[in-house]
């Protein structure tokens, strides 16, 4: 469900409580005009559903049987997403991956002092090495992660 039509779900039972609040009956014409007012104006909150209970009824049938309770679900909070991070903060390491880092940096070490390399290969092996000791020097120290707006 998408957040456009997630919010006009939110609209639609918040124009439910309004009209229930002021004795009003609940028609979909008054819904209807209830939530284009507000999208209008553009000046609903959102309110948190969570911990609310929701009745859906039954449709009524062409004699007028029906239109009884089916359904009461208790609404659960919203997912809680991650705090953004910038695209350039440097990362953050656990000690497994801190380990392994160190150990692949010893061995472009010692494969750098062999012969036989290209100046290619010595250069790679070089600008690896440097993104390694950059990645290490930075990792789990306070400042490791660069913010931009906060």
């Amino acid at each position: 469900m998408s957040g456009t039509a997630m919010r006009e779900a939110a609209l639609i039972f918040e124009a439910g409580d309004f009209l229930r609040a002021r004795g009003a009956p609940v028609t979909a014409r008054k819904v209807e005009s209830y939530v284009r007012a507000q999208q209008a104006t553009n000046t609903h909150r959102s309110t948190s559903m969570a911990g609310k209970k929701r009745e859906f009824l039954e449709p009524r049938r062409p004699d007028g049987s029906g239109g009884k309770d089916v359904l009461t679900v208790q609404m659960q909070p919203a997912q809680q997403y991650a705090e953004p991070q910038d695209y350039f903060a440097e990362p953050r390491l656990s000690a497994a991956k801190k380990a392994e880092a160190e150990a692949r940096l010893r061995g472009l070490e010692t494969e750098m002092q062999s012969a036989g390399l290209t100046p290619v290969q010595v250069i790679r092996l070089e600008q690896e090495a440097e993104q390694l000791r950059r990645i290490l020097g930075k990792a789990n120290e306070q400042g490791a992660t660069r913010t931009f707006a906060r």
